[in-house]
């Protein structure tokens, strides 16, 4: 990957060389971020520790491509089509921009090496740029694969080598639009607030991209959106994909109005200029901000250790030791971003699901919901947030850090069941039974008083549910793992049946609505009884048991 870097690099070395950057410091900085990149574990990758993870990154990417392409396909306007092409690989260039590389963009590590050489501000920001550059160029591609190959096939040939250079023309204008967002969020936020707003970020991108996937199809009538066309008024001139998409349809037809001359021109100019703006003008400001990014971390460092409110600690713990495990998850929890962007998009989707799985009609959405309130379709609402349970359990075991578990084996507890279980419930309290309350409120609004007592038997089912988890994913302590143990493959089989349980209690649930109220007093009873022996044998576990 490297040395096709530095190839495609060598005919701009003179206008590099006349910006101020020193070219042969340029290129020994690129070789090495380069050479480490394709090592470096990502997230959709999922590789840990092995050569070549970025070109099955890239594999995966071109399966997203053919999802984005079809548009091309679809639609039979041809502006109307590409900018739809080139707004998904706009948005999924500056997700994986803003997901895999705001580490790499805000890491500080390399001042220690490069600031005290003679390296000026100008080479190092545009190392970092170009680093960034053929990395995103590296998905773009693969994004582009099916998307070009529909082209090649609808439009032909000058079409396709248009498209080519749309891609790299977004791909540099994503870069510069993802830069100066950094630029004015490190201006106005501190170190660690910009990465609570990026990690925000990818949590509301994760929840908006799969709640479009499933709710888009059922909402959008096919055939109007395959005759849809771009109303060209003077906003669409702020589009960037606009810009592309009039740009390959003035040059493939030979169109030059007055829409196809300003967008062929903003898309040929802007991308090149807003790069030489940055590289000229921001690259020192840049610099000098990362320089002081490891001043404001060690001093939040301290901050960070703020008090979490813990609420009910008390009142749900039996003893002091899991009391003070269900302060500790608390506490935790709210610090660990990767925690947290692990489990708040479930959040979403749990909300994304309930609306999938009953289905309503969202042309007479008066008429669906009164049907609804016929049915029985509350089950799949009280138990949609069971997803949500499952992602907190496992999620609580993973750790940065997962040597600093050894705390626990030095505190004077006789069994560790009893920190499992103040944990268990902490997560409970504080992420699950939010969500469980929030569908049962909705249950209520629909349903009425009806499902009320059916409300109680969920609640106490997503705690017995729970206690299963911990039996069924494993008897381990907190944040003893490393996050590289979630790609194993044994892992599989325990999600598996995990997600099999939840449709197994909700489908015991469904067949309690249809006993007398008796027999609904009597299961309610019997489930009662399971959660307590569950969750008394979780507080059991012995030290022999843990799992490493």
């Amino acid at each position: 990957m490297e040395k096709i870097a530095l190839f495609i690099l060598r005919p701009f070395k003179g206008f590099i060389t006349a910006s101020g950057v020193n070219y042969e410091q340029l290129t020994a900085i690129l070789r090495v971020k380069l050479m480490m990149d394709n090592r470096r574990p990502t997230a959709l990758s999922g590789m840990q520790k092995k050569k070549n993870g970025l070109f099955l990154q890239m594999f995966v990417f071109g399966i997203m491509g053919l999802m984005g392409g079809m548009s091309i396909l679809q639609l039979n306007d041809e502006v109307t089509a590409y900018t739809v092409v080139f707004s998904f690989i706009m948005i999924i260039i500056a997700m994986t921009m803003v997901g895999e590389f705001s580490t790499v963009l805000f890491d500080t590590t390399d001042n220690y090496i490069l600031l005290p050489r003679p390296i000026n501000s100008k080479t190092i920001y545009l190392a970092k740029g170009i680093h960034i550059a053929f990395y995103l160029l590296g998905i773009a591609i693969p994004l582009a694969i099916f998307p070009l190959a529909f082209t090649f096939g609808k439009y032909g040939l000058t079409a396709g080598l248009l498209f080519l250079l749309g891609v790299f023309l977004i791909t540099l204008f994503t870069i510069f639009f993802t830069n100066i967002l950094y630029l004015l969020l490190m201006n106005w936020l501190s170190a660690e607030r910009l990465k609570d707003v990026i990690s925000y970020f990818q949590i509301g991108i994760a929840i908006v991209m799969f709640g479009a996937y499933q709710l888009l199809p059922k909402i959008i009538e096919m055939e109007a959106v395959e005759n849809a066309t771009l109303t060209i008024n003077w906003w669409i001139y702020l589009i960037p994909p606009v810009w592309i998409a009039g740009f390959i349809k003035a040059c493939h037809t030979l169109t030059f109005d007055f829409f196809g001359i300003v967008t062929t021109t903003l898309a040929l100019t802007v991308p090149f200029l807003s790069i030489w703006f940055v590289t000229k003008y921001l690259a020192s400001y840049f610099t000098n901000k990362l320089s002081q990014l490891d001043v404001a971390e060690s001093g939040e460092k301290s901050s960070a250790s703020r008090k979490v409110k813990t609420r009910w600690d008390g009142l749900l713990t039996s003893s002091s030791e899991e009391q003070a495990a269900y302060r500790f998850a608390i506490r935790q929890t709210s610090r660990n971003r990767k925690f947290k962007i692990s489990v708040y998009p479930a959040l979403g989707y749990v909300l994304v699901l309930i609306i999938v799985l009953i289905k309503p009609d969202f042309k007479d959405l008066a008429g669906s919901i009164a049907n609804l309130a016929d049915s029985r379709s509350y089950i799949t609402m009280l138990y949609a947030p069971l997803l949500l349970a499952f992602t907190v359990v496992q999620m609580v075991n993973y750790s940065d850090t997962p040597e600093a578990s050894w705390i626990f084996s030095v505190v004077p507890v006789d069994k560790p069941g009893t920190i499992i279980s103040g944990i268990v419930k902490a997560l409970y309290v504080n992420y699950i039974l939010p969500a469980l309350l929030f569908c049962s409120a909705i249950v209520l609004a629909i349903w009425g008083v009806t499902a009320a007592f059916h409300i109680v038997i969920a609640l106490v089912m997503s705690v017995l549910f729970c206690g299963v988890l911990v039996k069924t994913i494993g008897e381990k302590l907190p944040f003893s793992q490393s996050y590289d143990m979630q790609n194993k493959g044994n892992n599989m089989a325990r999600n598996f049946l995990a997600i099999f349980s939840i449709v197994g209690f909700g489908l015991a649930h469904y067949g309690i609505t249809f006993l007398p109220l008796i027999g609904q007093i009597v299961c309610f009873a019997l489930v009662v009884g399971t959660a307590w022996l569950v969750l008394g044998s979780i507080k059991q576990i012995s030290w022999s048991k843990i799992k490493s």
